[in-house]
């Protein structure tokens, strides 16, 4: 099986967030399983970030919270850790969310006004026509 190489994106010479999540487990003797049923995330999902294999997680925001929830679970403060994953992932830092154009919402209501209008106005008529 061929072994998973650590983000490359980090700056030389520190070690990545997942080694020293992974670090902190062991010295507190903490199986990976554990900490897996532990968080609710997958075996798969927790080697990932001990690899620092971020792309392979679902995204940016579920990786952030991946890792605070992991460093908080070892009892480590997850400010430093969360300061050091955006220089690794500094792409996910710049991410926007894509603009949804203004007209969608009006042409959504003005069709919904339109077909619950016309069922109003034949009760109307059949009332009407039945007084």
């Amino acid at each position: 099986m061929m072994e998973q190489q650590p983000d490359q994106s980090k700056p030389s010479g520190e070690p990545g967030v997942g080694f020293l999540l992974k670090q902190a487990r062991e010295a507190a003797g903490v199986s990976l399983a554990d900490v897996a049923a532990r968080l609710k995330l997958s075996m798969r999902q927790l080697e990932a970030i001990e690899a620092d294999d971020f792309q392979s997680l679902p995204g940016p925001i579920f990786v952030r919270g991946f890792v605070r929830n992991y460093a908080r679970f070892l009892a480590l403060d997850s400010e430093p850790l969360m300061r050091r994953l955006e220089q690794q992932m500094p792409v996910a830092a710049q991410e926007t969310v894509a603009d949804v154009p203004q007209h969608v919402g009006k042409n959504l209501r003005a069709r919904r006004r339109g077909w619950l209008g016309w069922p109003g106005v034949d009760r109307w008529l059949c009332c009407c026509w039945c007084w």
